[in-house]
């Protein structure tokens, strides 16, 4: 049974297999091994989630839930403000090299950054990103550390836009 906005129609399946090209290889699905099957159109995918000023990397990368596929164009927006209380410091997702020192990756410190899969490369995503997928995973963002054992409040909102 087939179920659209406009009409619904019954019939059989003739086909005793089903192949599919996913992120992850091909697979094959025998017919009498499925029950049921959604599809839905192949559309632009954008979500807003909040990285805050406690999402440190390299050791918590909060997992965005985004999965993306090589190839893919990849948007990424940020504003918000994080603030260094001690330091009365106050920046947006680009960072602050105001302050010398070694920063996670040579990234301005207090910046937005992301990276593909757990133990992907992190890049920096500041403000503003625009770049073309390299390789399949799942998109993780954090921010640079400005010094060890000094915390940041507030948050940067991040919206990713991921398109074919």
């Amino acid at each position: 049974e087939v179920v659209t906005e406009r009409f619904t129609f019954r019939g059989t399946c003739q086909a005793a297999s089903f192949k599919l090209a996913t992120p992850f290889g091909k697979l094959e699905f025998r017919r009498d091994d499925i029950a049921g099957m959604a599809f839905g159109a192949s559309r632009n995918r954008a979500t807003t989630p909040s990285v805050a000023g406690s999402n440190l990397a390299p050791e918590n990368w909060p997992n965005t839930r985004v999965s993306l596929h090589k190839g893919q164009k990849l948007t990424l927006r940020a504003k918000g403000q994080l603030f260094v209380h001690n330091y009365n410091l106050s920046c947006g997702p680009e960072g602050t090299k105001q302050y010398g020192g070694s920063s996670y990756a040579n990234l301005p410190m207090l910046s937005l950054v992301a990276k593909l899969g757990k133990n992907g490369k992190p890049f920096a995503a500041g403000k503003e990103y625009q770049g073309t997928v390299p390789r399949a995973g799942v998109l993780y963002l954090g921010v640079i550390p400005f010094r060890r054992n000094v915390a940041a409040s507030g948050s940067y909102e991040v919206r990713i836009e991921a398109r074919r």
